[in-house]
C-alpha cells in the first residue's frame, strides 16, 4: 500500500470535518465553549518539533475533530443534519472501508486533538536522476500509546504479503520504526511506501524511512526543527487568536515546488507565511504573519475606516482591492520576488499589463497613485463570462495624475483608438473607441447606406477629487451615480468586512459566489485551486482580506472566509 493511499485514509478525518463544516457552518452552536473562546484554542502545533526548518509546507488541525462535528450537528436543522451525515458516511466508505480501516474502531480510540501534515523536503534523497521525490510526514497526537501501537500492528498485519518485500522493524535513536523494504533480487517499486513510529504521545507516518529518520533527528537536535526556527517563533508570537488549525508556508520553497524546480538553499530571512484559522458563526477567520519581506520596521495601519473611493463602486462589484498608495503596494508585491519562480510570475503579470497599456506601470502609473485607489470587476448581466473593469484614483497634491491621464489619452491615439469627449449626468467624459461598420459593407453604398458603431475600449472622467476609469460606459455610469447602491453601503460588503479590524491598510474583497464563472474563464489556474479545495470552495461565499501594518518585521493581516450552506 502506497503512502499516498494510507495518507488519504488518515487525513480523511480532516476531510470529514471540512465537508460537514462547510455544509452547515452557519448553524454552529454559538453558546458552545468553542465559540465562547473566540473560535478555537490558543495552541501551537506540537508536531513542529518533528518538522525540518526548511520544510515548504506544514498544515495542522489542533482541535478534536469529533468535538467540531458535534457542535455542527447540534445546531444544524434536521434536513441539513441528515444530508450531512449521509455525506460523511459516504466519505468514510470511500476512503476508509476500501483500505480495510474503520474510523470508529481503528482510528478514533487512539487519535488525539492534533493532526499535522508536512512536506518536509522537495527531494528527500537529493538525487535528481530519479526526479524530485518530496518527503511527506504525517503526525497525529495520541491519548493512548498502546492503542496506537496496536493499530499499527493490526494495520501491517492486514496488508497483503508481497514476495518482493520484507517488513522491517528497526531501532533508530531509541525509537522503533516499521517499514517495508525491497528484496535485493526482486525490487518492488512500491516498497518503502510507508514508515511509521510512535514517539511519546505522537504517531508518525512518512513516505520513506529517510523522511522518518530525519524527523527523529530533529527531536535529537532541536536547532534543526521548525519549532526552533526564529521566523516561525516570531510568527507564533504574533498569531494570538484562538484557532482550530494553522498553516505554515516557506514561500520560496512553495514557489519552487509549484514550478517543479529545486529548492533554494535555506536563508536566514527568507519569506514565510503563517496563518491561524478560527471559526465564527459565519465562516473561518485567519490571523496571518508574513516575514522576510522588506525592511524590518514597525508601521501602524494607514487607515481607520474604508477609503471613500469605495463610494464610486456599485454594489454589483464582485472583486475589489481598495486602499492608499498603490505604488507602495506594488513595491511590497515585488519584494516577495526573492526567488526565480516568484520573479517569473510577477514579471509575467507586469509584462501583460504593460503590453495592454503600452506604458510602464512601475515608472509611469504607480508613482502617480499616492492617494486612495479602488479596483473593481463587475460582471455583465447578459454575459456571465465577460466582465467590466473599473478603477478609481484620488488626485493628491504633488502627484502627476492629471498628466498621466493626458499621457494615457495620447497612448490610446497612438494605438489607433479614436479619443473623444462626451457628457453624462453633467460630467465630461473621455472615451477611447474603435469605429466599426454595423454590418458588412455593401458593394453599392448608394443603395445601402453604411452604418458605423463606436465600440468603447476605455472611458474615464473626473468626479469630485477622483479620476474614474472603466472598460465600458455602464461602469462609469454606475460610478458617477453613486449613492445607496454603492458597494460600501451594501449589507453584503459590510457583513464581509465586519470580522476584519477597522484599522488596516485597505481591503481585498471577492464575491466568489457571483464571480467564479467569470474568474475561472479569465484565470484557468483557479479551476485547479478550486478542485484541490473543493470541500471549502463548494461552500465559499465571500473572501475578504485586510493588512494591518508591520510589527517587528512581521507583516500582519486578517483573512475572512464567509461560508454558506447549500440548501
Amino acid at each position: 500500500m502506497k503512502f499516498r493511499s494510507f495518507l488519504i485514509s488518515i487525513i480523511t478525518i480532516s476531510l470529514i470535518f471540512l465537508a460537514g463544516f462547510g455544509v452547515s457552518l452557519t448553524w454552529l452552536l454559538q453558546e458552545s465553549p468553542l465559540a465562547l473562546e473566540g473560535g478555537g484554542v490558543v495552541k501551537s502545533p506540537t508536531a513542529a518539533q518533528f518538522v525540518s526548518k526548511q520544510a515548504p509546507v506544514m498544515a495542522s488541525m489542533v482541535v478534536d475533530v469529533d468535538r467540531l462535528e458535534a457542535y455542527r450537528q447540534l445546531r444544524a436543522p434536521l434536513k441539513i443534519r441528515s444530508r450531512s451525515r449521509q455525506e460523511l458516511d459516504r466519505i468514510k466508505a470511500q476512503f476508509l472501508a476500501s483500505r480495510q480501516l474503520d474510523y470508529d474502531q481503528d482510528i478514533k480510540p487512539w487519535l488525539g486533538e492534533e493532526i499535522t501534515l508536512a512536506v518536509t523536503s522537495l527531494d528527500f534523497d537529493r538525487d535528481r536522476a530519479n526526479g524530485a521525490q518530496p518527503g511527506y510526514l504525517l503526525v497525529a497526537s495520541t491519548e493512548d500509546q498502546e492503542l496506537a501501537k496496536e493499530f499499527l500492528q493490526g494495520y501491517y498485519s492486514r496488508q497483503a504479503v508481497s514476495p518482493n518485500t520484507d517488513l522491517v522493524f528497526e531501532r533508530y535513536k531509541g525509537v522503533n520504526i516499521t517499514y517495508r523494504r525491497p528484496l535485493q533480487n526482486k525490487p518492488d517499486p512500491e516498497s518503502g511506501a510507508l514508515a511509521s513510529a510512535v514517539v511519546g504521545d505522537h504517531v508518525l507516518f512518512a513516505n520513506h524511512p529517510k523522511v522518518l529518520r530525519e524527523a527523529l533527528n530533529n527531536i535529537q537536535v532541536p536547532s534543526l526543527s521548525l519549532e526552533e526556527a526564529v521566523p516561525y517563533q516570531k510568527a507564533q508570537k504574533t498569531i494570538t487568536n484562538p484557532r482550530i488549525g494553522q498553516l505554515y508556508l516557506n514561500l520560496p520553497a512553495v514557489a519552487a515546488w509549484i514550478a517543479n524546480q529545486p529548492a533554494l538553499p535555506l536563508q536566514d530571512n527568507q519569506p514565510t507565511l503563517t496563518a491561524g484559522f478560527g471559526v465564527t458563526p459565519d465562516g473561518l477567520k485567519a490571523q496571518t504573519a508574513l516575514l522576510g519581506v522588506g525592511e524590518e520596521e514597525n508601521r501602524n495601519p494607514a487607515l481607520s475606516q474604508p477609503v471613500n473611493a469605495l463610494n464610486y463602486l456599485p454594489s454589483s462589484t464582485v472583486l475589489t482591492a481598495a486602499g492608499v498608495d498603490l505604488d507602495q503596494l506594488w513595491k511590497s508585491l515585488k519584494e516577495l520576488a526573492v526567488d526565480g519562480p516568484t520573479e517569473t510570475v510577477i514579471a509575467q503579470l507586469e509584462d501583460s499589463l504593460q503590453e495592454r497599456l503600452g506604458i510602464s506601470l512601475e515608472e509611469e502609473i504607480f508613482p502617480s497613485i499616492k492617494g486612495e485607489y479602488a479596483l473593481a470587476l463587475l460582471p455583465q448581466e447578459d454575459q456571465p463570462k465577460v466582465g467590466n473593469w473599473g478603477f478609481v484614483a484620488e488626485e493628491k497634491e504633488n502627484t502627476n495624475l492629471a498628466s498621466l491621464v493626458k499621457e494615457l489619452d495620447e497612448k490610446a491615439k497612438a494605438s489607433g483608438y479614436s479619443v473623444g469627449n462626451l457628457e453624462f449626468a453633467e460630467h465630461k467624459l473621455t472615451a477611447w473607441t474603435v469605429i466599426k461598420p454595423v454590418s458588412n459593407v455593401a458593394l453599392n453604398p448608394k443603395k445601402t447606406p453604411i452604418e458605423f458603431n463606436a465600440e468603447v475600449k476605455g472611458i474615464h472622467g473626473h468626479v469630485d477629487d477622483y479620476e474614474i476609469f472603466g472598460t465600458s460606459v455602464e461602469t462609469i455610469a454606475q460610478a458617477i451615480t453613486k449613492g445607496e447602491d454603492a458597494l460600501i453601503n451594501s449589507e453584503k460588503f459590510q457583513s464581509a468586512i465586519a470580522p476584519l479590524p477597522p484599522e488596516n491598510d485597505g481591503y481585498f474583497y471577492l464575491d466568489w459566489e457571483n464571480s467564479q464563472t467569470l474568474l475561472k474563464e479569465e484565470l484557468p489556474l483557479l479551476r485547479v485551486v478550486e478542485l484541490a479545495g473543493k470541500p471549502l470552495f463548494d461552500h465559499l461565499r465571500i473572501l475578504t482580506l485586510a493588512s494591518e501594518g508591520t510589527d517587528a518585521g512581521v507583516r500582519k493581516a486578517t483573512l475572512f472566509l464567509q461560508l454558506t450552506s447549500r440548501n
